[in-house]
């Protein structure tokens, strides 16, 4: 979890590799889920917020940042003539 906050950016063809980190807690909910009863108990939430918590750190990894406007053009400075 501390590679994802704080290292650079992975290359293009090791971000895949990235998906063995999503896949323990939503593949462990999806099976536990199919050998009980079906219903969501404390386990199965917190593998769910696992793996969706997870999936939220690895978006914010994988896309472009949002475009915002450039610092100048928050607090332009006056043009002396």
């Amino acid at each position: 979890m501390h590679r994802l906050y704080a290292a650079s950016e992975l290359l293009p063809p090791l971000r895949p590799t990235l998906g063995i980190q999503l896949a323990p807690p939503t593949v462990g909910c999806s099976a536990y889920l199919s050998i009980t009863s079906g219903a969501l108990d404390l386990f199965a939430q917190m593998l769910l917020g696992d793996g969706l918590f997870q999936a939220l750190l690895l978006r914010g990894r994988l896309l472009p940042p949002p475009l915002l406007p450039p610092p100048e053009s928050l607090h332009p400075t006056p043009r002396v003539i």
